[in-house]
């Protein structure tokens, strides 16, 4: 995994000793360099950060010289460079994976559930709870293993009933665990509490009629839920704080979004389950829940539904 930083203050892209050594020039050391055309290396412990002070053609090649010597197809970007369309279309030209926290995000339900019902104080057995899958059915089955007990119901959505329901007999049926099927647009999600949606597309959502006080969470494709009467939550994104094992680079990543840090932490070729309990064990601290119009207030959203129910 590769790091890249856009150095923004002095301290950024100046060495520990040229930040002390030259005091009031450090600003001209730094356009020196800059000018010249060095990229800094910030290093602790095992990771390090190339750190480059500008974006233009000079350090774009630099960035590509970078990646040509590791053969890494993997970077790790600070915020700001997230915001540099020539860098953004730089690795989307070379094929290289960007970390924005999705692919962790989506190993992360178990956690996104304890925060909300943490917060709103709820019960999950009172709760129903559905999956949206057509293909990617292995992070369903371990899901199912860990919430099943948890919840009045667990929905399956998919237009692949026949198969899944060999998936059921396989993995459910001796446990105990039943499942309700469906693929009705009408009622399928009418009545559930929770909804994840897994791999269905934005289009196929649409056709679907949903509680309207739903808490939807998108793991895979995101929804951004436009209906008048939805009044529900719609999750796309997560923030964490850095968890306690990586403490120790926090200040090395301080211009970096801590979600998308411990995803390239923990990327890797590995079994869902053995993802699943390495993310339990590193004891997420789940600081908010957003999505396209920024943080989700979700004291508010419980509050609000509590008045409802009590008027009636």
């Amino acid at each position: 995994m590769l790091y890249f930083e856009l150095g923004i203050n002095n301290e950024d892209y100046l060495t520990e000793n040229e930040y002390i050594k030259f005091g009031n020039f450090r600003r001209i050391i730094w356009n020196i360099k800059s000018i010249i055309g060095i990229v800094v290396k910030k290093k602790l412990e095992d990771k390090f950060i190339y750190v480059i002070p500008r974006i233009n053609k000079r350090y774009i090649n630099k960035i590509k010289k970078i990646i040509k010597i590791t053969g890494q197809k993997n970077v790790c970007i600070s915020d700001e460079l997230f915001y540099k369309d020539e860098v953004l279309n730089f690795f989307k030209e070379n094929e290289i994976n960007i970390c924005d926290g999705l692919w962790c995000m989506k190993y992360m339900l178990i956690n996104i559930l304890d925060y909300i019902y943490d917060i709103s104080k709820k019960d999950f057995e009172t709760d129903e709870i559905a999956f949206l899958v057509d293909s990617d059915y292995e992070i369903v089955i371990e899901y199912i293993k860990l919430l099943a007990s948890r919840f009045k119901l667990v929905t399956v959505v998919t237009s692949n009933i026949k198969r899944f329901s060999k998936i059921e007999e396989k993995y459910f049926k001796d446990c105990g665990i039943e499942i309700n099927l469906v693929n009705n647009y009408r009622k399928s999600l009418n009545k559930s509490n929770i909804i994840v949606n897994i791999d269905f597309s934005e289009d196929r959502i649409k056709k679907y009629t949903i509680y309207n006080k739903a808490c939807f969470i998108n793991l895979g494709n995101k929804y951004e839920i436009n209906k008048k009467d939805f009044s529900g939550i719609n999750v796309t994104k997560i923030q964490i704080a850095m968890p306690n094992k990586y403490l120790i680079y926090s200040e090395l990543f301080y211009n970096f979004n801590y979600m998308n840090v411990y995803e390239s932490f923990i990327k890797k070729r590995t079994s869902i389950s053995n993802i699943l309990n390495e993310i339990q064990k590193d004891e997420i601290q789940i600081i908010c829940l957003e999505n396209e119009n920024g943080i989700i207030k979700i004291e508010d959203f419980f509050q609000d539904v509590k008045k409802i129910l009590d008027k009636k």
